[in-house]
């Protein structure tokens, strides 16, 4: 994963920040998976298995029944080969029906179309623009809201979570 984190064109889509040392990379990345706080969610994207990603539930609101959710895959032999949209539905179907969650949520820098695609084919709408809402590379950057409901979700996909 560290050869992620040194990738410029992962680190630009994904808005990481800065470079670490690679001891510093594992220290904060271990320490992320050991104390992981309850409103976050961490998975491991693997197929033919090779650890080719990662996923997350993040912001978790068990109150409001929503979190937000952010996938990469880094490994780029696994790029346009379903590997990410297949992922994003098996974490989506997790956070509807095992987590009972109704909405889940994300937001995506202007430029990464990619991205933008992948949640659209998953059934995400775009719901807004928030502008100038990080600072990305020292510059004020956009970023597109999408929304996914439940109900959204299982009216294209079945649940794999649910015993028929």
């Amino acid at each position: 994963m560290y050869a992620w984190h040194l990738d410029t064109e992962l680190e630009t889509y994904s808005g990481w920040g800065n470079r670490r040392s690679q001891a510093l990379f594992i220290d904060k990345f271990q320490g992320y998976i050991m104390n992981t706080p309850d409103h976050l969610m961490l998975f491991a994207v693997e197929t033919e298995g090779v650890l080719v990603g990662r996923a997350e539930l993040a912001l978790i609101d068990i109150e409001n029944r929503k979190a937000a959710v952010g996938i990469v895959l880094g490994n780029r032999n696994y790029w346009n080969r379903g590997v990410g949209r297949t992922a994003l539905r098996i974490v989506i179907d997790y956070a509807f029906t095992v987590k009972n969650l109704e909405r889940i949520y994300a937001e995506v820098y202007d430029f990464n179309e990619r991205s933008q695609r992948m949640l659209a084919g998953a059934g995400f709408k775009q719901e807004g623009l928030l502008r100038q809402h990080e600072i990305h590379h020292g510059k004020p950057r956009d970023m597109f809201f999408y929304g996914l409901l439940k109900t959204e979700f299982y009216d294209k996909y079945e649940s794999i979570f649910l015993n028929k």
